[in-house]
């Protein structure tokens, strides 16, 4: 059997990142893998818990562990999200992977970059909003910014959506791209 291998994947429960996850367990994910759900919340002056753990982020749990009321606090997002919660505990139990999160406050650029070397990652994953150039030159890209600076390989996953000619249907359960035009579909992917 190969060696375990930890994969990281950037969460933020938008529907990019969401792809990406689901992405990740199709198309990356062996047998006996850690999964790390790295979520990165912004810095709360006035919350205690970003306070207490701003510099090295919460502790890890277990996906299991998000049943207990006192976890699921810190990690109320995820809780709440019974459709991730459901497809990731599926993955768990058919590839027999390991699935845990962090919960890390501030930026995400620099959290991600920390959490690569501090988890000793692999592979991190990412998804890609597909910000135009402008705004990503005035506002930054994280997926970009980790491109270039983390430490481990990064994979940016895209959802494709192209208006101009046609509907795009990326599919993270065949990992393909079907584009169908006025009748006909052919696969890109």
């Amino acid at each position: 059997m190969a060696q375990e291998r930890i994969v990281g994947v950037a969460l933020d429960y938008s529907v990019p990142a969401k792809y990406a996850v689901s992405w990740l367990l199709k198309n990356i994910v062996r047998e006996g893998d850690v999964v790390l759900l790295l979520i990165v919340q912004k810095f709360e002056q006035e919350d205690g818990l970003s306070n207490l753990w701003e510099e090295t982020g919460a502790p890890i749990i277990n996906l299991s562990d998000l049943d207990d009321p006192s976890i699921s606090r810190t990690h109320n997002q995820l809780a709440q999200d019974v459709e991730l919660r459901n497809q990731l505990k599926a993955a768990a139990r058919e590839k027999h992977l390991t699935i845990k999160a962090k919960v890390y406050y501030g930026d995400a650029r620099i959290k991600l970059t920390q959490a690569a070397v501090e988890q000793k990652l692999d592979c991190l994953v990412t998804g890609n909003r597909g910000q135009g150039n402008v705004k990503r030159l005035l506002l930054g890209s994280v997926s970009d910014y980790c491109v270039h600076h983390v430490q481990c390989p990064v994979i940016v996953v895209k959802q494709i959506d192209d208006k101009n000619s046609g509907t795009c249907i990326a599919s993270p359960e065949t990992g393909s791209v079907r584009k169908s035009d006025a009748g006909s579909s052919h696969q890109i992917l």
